[in-house]
């Protein structure tokens, strides 16, 4: 049985009045920060959100921004809480905050921790390490993190309080950046500070706005958990190359492995946060050339080393905007399963009589399921099982079973008669137990012909 220890942010009157935070159980104090005890494995370096915030305020920013690729609103918010305590300046450049002139740098943990974003959640498990409301009025706290933290984190903020998005400077409301940056540090084994100026102090003045950047004493505080950034801990400095899923991407940085490096992706409609992983890549004159596998998603990228399994051999997470290869065009919405909403993507050449051809490929299925792959020379829209079947009139399908990774790849190659300009559109269907009726279904793809 686990006992919750909650670590409370709590306000005191209205918005400009000073908030407040509260510790139901004493932490283990060292110098000014203090601990709660635990620390998050490599396993537990995920974070979700689950965007079920009431207020509209609270996803007032319809901006994207390059350092937080597919993302916007309480989302991108949050985002930018974590990248606070990262190892150094995201993206190399630190850039996103928004606070206009002041400008300030994200990413100053400076300790051998880096988050890996996941993406959006449809719900909140218990210790899933998702961000999420909580319907309810709770009195002058804003928001909490339960705890212990050594198998995950439940971070939760009360519907009845105004939270703003930014990204500018909050004057209104409470800002959600803010406060999602202090309840981060709980989650990461922080208790509270002695230091005013810290995010970790017990109070913050205001809507929370100054809370966003941590201090030299937070930092101190999770390099006391997860050491000082090592000199051998790997770090990308920059992307190149392909980023369209099947295609080559170069990842160029310093202490990659000569071989059996990791490289870590966000993972499309991600139900459980475990990142999208390819194993046994070598390292070369500082690079890693990874294809970008089916199932990759906006966000992030980081390489693990093989030279152990701590923060020490993490990299920093890079974002990565994902896209669609030339000639294949996503359209239209899936049905959510037991593993979310399913993805069909492709990659290769689509020239009629490539000999090196082309690949569609399905993920998110559940194995062993039968999976049909649906084509049509026409887009169109019939209700179809609960969701909307793009492929009619269905010119062919095909049946096949769903492999133990969630995936069916079809190679295939366009025939040496097919004109240019040509248009085919095609979707998956799959039988899953965990959609409301029974089957799930990927997106809409179009396939031209060059």
């Amino acid at each position: 049985m686990k006992t919750l220890h909650r670590n409370l942010l709590a306000a005191a009157g209205a918005a400009a009045a000073a908030v407040t935070v509260g510790l139901l159980s004493a932490p283990t104090t060292t110098a000014a920060f203090s601990t709660i005890g635990g620390d998050l494995g490599l396993d537990q370096r995920d974070f979700r959100v689950w965007n079920n915030f009431t207020d509209a305020a609270a996803n007032n920013n319809t901006i994207s921004h390059v350092n937080f690729p597919g993302a916007k609103g309480a989302v991108m918010a949050i985002w930018k809480g974590h990248d606070e305590w990262a190892s150094g300046p995201i993206a190399g450049n630190g850039q996103g905050d928004g606070l206009g002139g002041l400008n300030p740098i994200l990413g100053d943990g400076g300790a051998n921790f880096d988050n890996s974003f996941q993406g959006t959640a449809t719900n909140q498990p218990f210790n899933s390490n998702v961000h999420a409301e909580l319907l309810g009025n709770g009195g002058s706290v804003l928001a909490f993190t339960l705890v212990p933290i050594n198998d995950g984190w439940t971070i939760q903020y009360y519907s009845n309080w105004q939270w703003e998005d930014g990204p500018s400077a909050v004057t209104t409301g409470i800002d959600l950046q803010g406060v999602a940056c202090h309840e981060i540090g709980h989650s990461l084994g922080l208790g509270h500070s002695d230091v005013t100026t810290a995010t970790m102090y017990f109070a913050i003045t205001g809507t929370g706005t100054s809370a966003r950047s941590i201090e030299f004493d937070d930092s101190s505080g999770i390099k006391s958990i997860y050491g000082a950034k090592s000199s051998t801990k790997p770090v990308i400095l920059s992307l190149s190359g392909s980023k369209n899923t099947g295609g080559v991407l170069n990842i160029n940085g310093i202490n990659f492995s000569p071989t059996d490096n990791e490289v870590w992706f966000t993972k499309a409609n991600n139900n459980d946060g475990i990142p999208l992983k390819v194993l046994g890549l070598a390292g070369t004159a500082g690079s890693i050339h990874v294809t970008i596998p089916f199932g990759a998603a906006d966000g992030e990228v980081l390489v693990k080393n093989s030279a152990g399994s701590t923060g020490a051999n993490l990299s920093n997470a890079f974002p990565l905007d994902v896209g669609s290869a030339a000639g294949f065009t996503p359209f239209g919405f899936g049905v959510a399963g037991t593993n979310g909403v399913p993805v069909l993507a492709g990659a290769g050449d689509l020239a009629a009589g490539s000999a090196s051809g082309f690949q569609i490929a399905t993920s998110g299925g559940v194995s062993g399921k039968v999976a049909s792959l649906f084509f049509s020379l026409s887009q169109g829209s019939a209700p179809f099982k609960g969701g909307t079947l793009y492929t009619v009139p269905v010119l062919i399908s095909l049946q096949f079973f769903v492999d133990p990774t969630g995936q069916v790849i079809l190679p295939a190659a366009m025939p040496p008669a097919a004109p240019s300009g040509l248009n085919i559109y095609c979707q998956t269907w799959m039988q899953d137990p965990g959609a409301a009726l029974k089957f799930s279904s990927t997106n809409g793809l179009k396939l031209t012909v060059p």
